[in-house]
C-alpha cells in the first residue's frame, strides 16, 4: 500500500482534483462537499424514518461476547456505544438526541432545503420512540 504523509494529503487531494476536473479546488473545498453531501445523505435517511437507534450495533454484540478466529472480544457496552455516538454526534453539529442535522446546520452549509420541511417531523417521531 501507499501512505500518503498527513502533510501531504491536502496537497495530493488538490492535484488530483485539479487533474480529474481540469479545475482548480481546495482541499477545503472539498472537505466542505463532503460535509454537505454526508448532511444531505443525513437528512434524507431522517426524512425516511432512519433514527439514532439505527446507529447502534445489533443487540447481539451487547449480548454475547464476538467471537473471532484467535478467541472472543467482551459484548460491547450500551452506555460506552450511547456516549460515543453523543460525541460524534456533537461533533458534526447533529442534534445529540436524534443523531439528526437540525436547520442551523443545514443552513449553515448552503443546504437548507435538504430537510424538505419533514426534519421536525423526523425528529418529532423519535421523540415518540423514545429515542
Amino acid at each position: 500500500t501507499f501512505e500518503v504523509p498527513p502533510e501531504l494529503e491536502a496537497e495530493l487531494l488538490e492535484s488530483i482534483a485539479q487533474a480529474d476536473r481540469g479545475e482548480t479546488i481546495s482541499a477545503e473545498e472539498m472537505l466542505e462537499a463532503a460535509e454537505r453531501a454526508w448532511n444531505i445523505e443525513r437528512a434524507f435517511n431522517a426524512r425516511e424514518g432512519f433514527a439514532r437507534v439505527d446507529d447502534l450495533p445489533p443487540e447481539k454484540w451487547m449480548r454475547e461476547p464476538l467471537k473471532y478466529y484467535g478467541g472472543h472480544v467482551p459484548p460491547l457496552e450500551r452506555e460506552r456505544i450511547e456516549k460515543m455516538l453523543d460525541e460524534y454526534y456533537q461533533e458534526r453539529g447533529w442534534n445529540v438526541a436524534s443523531g439528526i442535522p437540525g436547520a442551523d446546520k443545514l443552513r449553515s452549509l448552503g443546504i437548507p432545503e435538504a430537510g424538505g420541511g419533514r426534519l421536525k417531523d423526523a425528529e418529532a417521531n423519535t421523540k415518540t420512540l423514545n429515542i
